[in-house]
């Protein structure tokens, strides 16, 4: 067989053979190629919420679900360190915060890998789920998450986030 004709048949086995750089290997098509992008702005999304499991349990469940905006407006799985912070509510103080309450460990989602295990797909957001001592429950609170870029550039956006028992 002529060398010439083994080449381009080489060229297509290698081709073939679905070798996916090591970082995009649990990424969806589409997170795949967001990721990386610059950070303008985020937003806590509506369906965040404090749940109360039952009675017996120390913890609540924080969950938060976050969107992170791209330069051009758009939701982005873009690297970020995230930090949640929760503040107590203040009806008839505008603008401001209440006292903070409670302080969570900063979520670095740097890693692509990382990153992928927070990522929601159906909704293009990033999901955590935070715990939360009972013993600070109340109705209302203000929560507060800053998401800091690799450069070191921060975006804060603050949201009030109620409390719900669920029966089970």
């Amino acid at each position: 067989m002529s060398k010439f004709l083994l080449l381009p048949l080489f060229v297509v086995m290698i081709s073939l053979g679905g070798c996916v750089p090591e970082t995009d290997a649990n990424f969806s098509a589409g997170a795949r190629s967001d990721f990386g992008k610059l950070i303008y702005d985020a937003r806590i999304v509506g369906l965040s919420e404090i749940v109360e499991v039952d009675e017996y349990t120390p913890f609540s469940e924080l969950k938060v679900y976050v969107d992170v905006i791209g330069s051009e407006g758009e939701k982005t799985i873009a690297p970020a360190i995230f930090r949640f912070e929760l503040y107590s509510y203040e009806p008839y103080v505008t603008g401001k915060k209440g006292s903070r309450i409670y302080l969570w460990k900063d979520i670095d989602l740097i890693d692509p890998k990382i990153a992928n295990d927070y990522w929601h797909d159906i909704f293009s957001s990033f999901e955590f789920s935070l715990t939360l001592p009972k013993a600070l429950l109340r109705d209302k609170y203000i929560l507060a998450v800053t998401v800091i870029s690799p450069i070191g550039e921060r975006v804060t956006v603050t949201n009030i986030v109620q409390c719900h028992k669920i029966d089970r």
